[in-house]
């Protein structure tokens, strides 16, 4: 994933997504399905719903906690706080909308906040945001394909 000016979006050593400055490659996530179950999302939406796997860190989901867009352990999850999985998943499944804003590109909702959007917010981090309550939503919350090999699964997203 890139930011509209071009910035790297990297996982840091404490497992936020954000953009960042200078840096000369972006991390690679895995598309992947949907994270929660069948009753949480709506049929009609169900084929849209993705989850983003950190591809080079089995188990490792970008999720939303608290507004923040992090990474976390499913694994880590599942045994140290059992009771959290069910929230875990949901926090890791998002609606994919492609040409909601831009033709070509995409834009991520959080399952259980249908209104809030992954947006970069101003100091480059990566946020879930209402889109009412923002300026420019619409370029910070779209995402283009960046590359795809078509020999895996791994996807690169570049925001517009």
């Amino acid at each position: 994933m890139y930011g509209k000016s071009g910035q790297a979006v990297q996982v840091s050593s404490n497992n936020d997504v954000a953009l960042a400055e200078g840096v000369p490659g972006a991390t690679t996530f895995l598309l992947g399905d949907c994270r929660t179950s069948a009753s949480i999302v709506p049929e009609a939406l169900r084929p849209s719903c993705v989850s983003l796997m950190v591809a080079n860190r089995s188990d490792w989901y970008v999720r939303h906690s608290h507004g923040n867009v992090v990474v976390d352990s499913e694994y880590a999850t599942k045994t140290k706080l059992p009771n959290h999985l069910p929230n875990f998943e949901i926090d890791s499944s998002f609606i994919l909308y492609s040409d909601t804003f831009y033709p070509k590109c995409y834009a991520f909702a959080a399952v259980n906040y249908r209104q809030s959007y992954i947006t970069s917010s101003g100091d480059g981090s990566l946020v879930l945001n209402d889109l009412i309550d923002i300026a420019g939503p619409e370029e910070t919350a779209s995402f283009r394909v960046f590359d795809y090999n078509t020999s895996s699964k791994f996807y690169c997203f570049l925001s517009l």
